[in-house]
């Protein structure tokens, strides 16, 4: 495909545009990951707490949370996962969804130092 002079200088335009928004978020990405959260967690005033339970593994609980409130689940048998459904009593289709909370539009293999797409879009 060949482009016309003003495609061309559209393209040019648009790749200034890229790179000078690449090189200012470079000045604010991390440079490394975050320490690990300590096993504790932040501190919380004790007479916030308005509830506390230890659910065993393979079990299940359910609760509502109102604005303004948090929950913080802490493992005590080491290594282990939770699964969690979480939406708003406003409007069910308002949801969390793990999966899209940490996919990228496109497969990347993480590479050292950048991403590099693994399946070109066609």
């Amino acid at each position: 495909m060949i482009l016309t002079k003003e495609q061309q200088a559209e393209v040019a335009a648009n790749r200034k545009r890229y790179e000078e928004l690449k090189a200012a978020g470079q000045g604010h990405a991390p440079r490394a990951l975050p320490p690990p959260t300590p096993r504790d967690g932040a501190a919380i005033v004790v007479s916030a707490i308005i509830h506390r339970e230890i659910i065993p593994g393979g079990w299940y609980w359910t609760t509502r949370l109102n604005c303004g409130e948090a929950l913080r689940l802490i493992t005590t048998g080491g290594a282990s996962c939770i699964g969690l459904l979480a939406w708003s009593a406003a409007d069910a289709s308002e949801r969390l969804n793990h999966a899209d909370t940490i996919k990228v539009q496109w497969p990347w293999p993480v590479t050292l130092g950048r991403c590099r797409e693994k399946y070109p879009r066609k």
